[in-house]
């Protein structure tokens, strides 16, 4: 994983374990695929939504792993070179994270990131390597004493949190930000989107002001409601 280490030239897919089932697996493997051909990696023919869910069965089997866990499967590209690669190959690793069962899922105290911001591109619609943004708005969440941040872009409206898509509930009506505001295309937002009616809008930061109810949302968490913003 060299050059994935130096230049973070990979993907990666983080999926929830329960009852004995892969959550959303077609979902993640559409997104990894997408996002692996838009990064102009060779991905093996072999490499199908049959062979991918193996490959995590198996991988589960081997640990003996039955609780709820978070799997996390990196794709890169395997080859020497610096920032030219000399090939497109690729090559993966697995990795399993059991989650506490009796943590509870608590409402969450969020504020507003505005250090650095996301900018308008593909790139920052994909699950890469490429996350310092998320790992500098956590860092700057845990100073502050709050559960998560959420990060601007470089029109200053809000696209995402650390860690997290997001919905707004207004009068009734459910948001959240397109994919053109800079946000990852999230799998358990694009389950939502399937299941319910809800509106993609530009968020602005008086919005989630206004909101009558804010909520979390990735693959592993699900929805988790927001108890209060914070705007300083």
């Amino acid at each position: 994983m060299e050059r994935a280490f130096v230049y973070g030239d990979l993907l990666f897919e983080s999926i929830l374990f329960e009852d004995g089932l892969l959550k959303n697996l077609e979902l993640h493997y559409e997104r990894l695929i997408n996002s692996a051909k838009f990064l102009k990696m060779d991905i093996p023919i072999s490499f199908t939504f049959p062979f991918f869910e193996s490959l995590l069965k198996d991988e589960i089997q081997k640990q003996g792993l039955n609780q709820k866990s978070r799997i996390r499967f990196t794709l890169y590209r395997n080859s020497p070179g610096f920032y030219l690669p000399d090939n497109n190959s690729v090559n993966w690793e697995i990795e399993l994270f059991l989650l506490d069962l009796n943590q509870p899922k608590k409402e969450k105290i969020v504020g507003i990131y505005t250090e650095t911001y996301k900018s308008f591109h593909p790139l920052s619609n994909i699950k890469s390597g490429n996350a310092l943004v998320y790992v500098m708005a956590s860092i700057f969440a845990k100073e502050k004493k709050w559960d998560d941040a959420f990060i601007l872009n470089e029109a200053g409206r809000v696209c995402e949190a650390s860690s997290s898509n997001f919905f707004w509930v207004k009068d009734g009506i459910w948001f959240t930000p397109p994919i053109s505001e800079g946000c990852v295309e999230g799998v358990k937002r694009a389950e939502l989107l399937e299941k319910q009616e809800i509106v993609e809008l530009e968020c602005e930061i008086e919005d989630l002001e206004n909101a009558d109810e804010i909520y979390l949302c990735n693959a592993i968490q699900g929805l988790v409601k927001v108890k209060q913003l914070i705007l300083d």
